[in-house]
């Protein structure tokens, strides 16, 4: 058998329905959230991650010290890793997501002669599942986007992240939601570290239709094609790459000081 053909357990995939359950029965609710519920939460986000720093450096330290004992490499472990540096940049980016202007919910496209007026209108998908590397960092840029679209969330991260995410999820975006007047179940972390609950968040159309896919180009691809089989949409970023153009004439110091600064770290 495959392992896109993969025998989900029973218990994984009941607890990724209950994830998508919950953060559907909130999404109605986020959906008509006003612009200043949405931001007020966010820049909520981003002072949490100050006051509760204690709490998730804890939780980060258990699962660097679990990926030392498993034999993870330095490089990932220094992607799985959480400083004061990396918080306040954290912040910031939340703090900057929640000073951007929203989209018009309904823009005029064209007003006809015969009085017909031709409307784009944006509405929230709904629920939007999101399957990523062991990256704490993803967890919060995840779902502040997905808050900030208004769409509930069903995030799902490598079991190496899984405390520090935890931690994120109950320190930070819960009662930063709730503080808003938001229902804190729209984002929604599986709590499983089985891998099957990738594959269990891809099968359930009816409440997760579009799921996000993060991570190494084989695993993402074959996710892609469970989810077609399953009639669920994706977004994929499986194999990453980046291209440099360089002068004849450029200053050579520069240019390798562009290529090593670039591939100091596997991930931000």
């Amino acid at each position: 058998m495959s392992r896109n053909e993969m025998s989900v357990p029973h218990s994984v995939q009941e607890a990724v329905r209950a994830c998508a359950v919950q953060a559907a029965q909130s999404s109605a609710a986020l959906a008509r959230a006003s612009d200043v519920e949405i931001d007020t939460a966010l820049r909520a986000m981003a002072d949490r991650l100050h006051t509760a720093r204690d709490v998730l450096t804890a939780a980060n330290q258990d699962d660097l010290r679990s990926a030392t004992s498993s034999g993870m490499s330095a490089a990932l472990q220094d992607r799985l890793r959480l400083t004061g540096p990396r918080l306040e940049d954290m912040a910031a980016a939340l703090r900057t997501l929640a000073d951007v202007p929203h989209e018009p919910r309904d823009t005029v496209l064209e007003e006809r002669p015969d009085g017909l007026v031709l409307l784009e209108r944006r509405r929230p998908v709904g629920v939007i599942g999101a399957n990523f590397e062991a990256r704490p960092n993803v967890t919060l840029d995840v779902a502040s986007q997905f808050l900030k679209s208004r769409n509930g969330g069903v995030l799902r991260t490598g079991s190496a992240a899984l405390r520090s995410s935890q931690a994120l999820i109950t320190h930070v975006i819960t009662p930063a939601l709730t503080d808003a007047g938001l229902n804190p179940d729209a984002i929604q972390l599986v709590p499983s570290e089985d891998r099957a609950a990738a594959y269990a968040l891809v099968s359930l159309p009816e409440t997760v239709p579009l799921v996000i896919l993060r991570g190494s180009g084989d695993s993402t691809r074959e996710l892609g094609r469970e989810a077609a089989r399953h009639g669920v949409r994706t977004l994929a970023h499986a194999d990453g790459g980046g291209v440099l153009y360089v002068a004849r004439d450029a200053d050579e110091e520069l240019v390798h000081e562009l290529v090593t600064s670039s591939l100091d770290r596997l991930g931000p």
